[in-house]
């Protein structure tokens, strides 16, 4: 989806569902969770970052969550294993996971641009839906 999509993302879901959005990743990460939280931070309950936590501490905050969204990574998984509705975001180059109900997966109808095939309205259309199935 790309860092602009992301924050678009974020800024769409605490609009329509409230809540507090975590920002989860490694070092590496760190840029672009500080790029998008520069641009989601305005609003009432602003995106938490959490860059470089311990797996366990990773896994008691997924716990607590109402959704998980991002692309097909072990934090995505581990949202999973803990039983967290996920809506997991694939490039369109590798077959989308289907080992649990909790996944709904969107698959990049462009697989030659990646992530960006993923427009922001699609993936809020299914954090909708996810979040009402609740």
């Amino acid at each position: 989806m790309g860092e602009k999509n992301f924050a678009e993302l974020g800024a769409n879901i605490l609009r329509d569902h409230g809540g507090t959005p975590y920002l989860i990743g490694g070092e590496p990460e760190r840029g672009l969770a500080d790029w998008i939280y520069d641009r989601v931070s305005g609003r009432a309950h602003p995106p938490q970052v959490v860059i470089r936590h311990p797996i366990d501490e990773v896994a008691a905050l997924l716990d607590v969550c109402s959704v998980f969204v991002g692309n097909d990574t072990g934090v995505c998984n581990m949202a999973v294993a803990v039983k967290v509705p996920s809506v997991i975001l694939f490039n369109g180059r590798y077959p989308p996971l289907h080992y649990s109900s909790l996944i709904s997966s969107l698959v990049s109808s462009a697989p030659a641009l990646g992530m960006q095939g993923i427009g922001v309205a699609a993936v809020l259309a299914r954090v909708s839906s996810v979040l009402s199935a609740r």
